[in-house]
């Protein structure tokens, strides 16, 4: 799926792009989220994805269990 092969991508701005409409698809799985959460290129790309795992928290111990409550106290 080429959409994501985008989530790998050096470019921040096609990850950035590929983790929304991943999510705007219903296609975003736990693994590539919890990447995402930890990604140090691009801060956009974070912020997003802290954003995204708001709604996940409920049902994802991974996640829950991540920095998400750290970093989404900083936005």
């Amino acid at each position: 799926d080429e959409l994501r092969n985008l989530t790998t991508s050096m470019s921040e701005y096609e990850r950035f792009y590929a983790l929304w409409l991943l999510d705007n698809y219903g296609a975003l799985d736990e693994k590539t989220l919890l990447r995402y959460l930890t990604d140090e290129k691009m801060p956009e790309v974070r912020e997003s994805a802290v954003r995204i795992a708001e709604k996940w928290m409920p049902k994802s111990q991974p996640i829950t269990a991540s920095r998400v409550p750290d970093e989404m106290t900083a936005l």
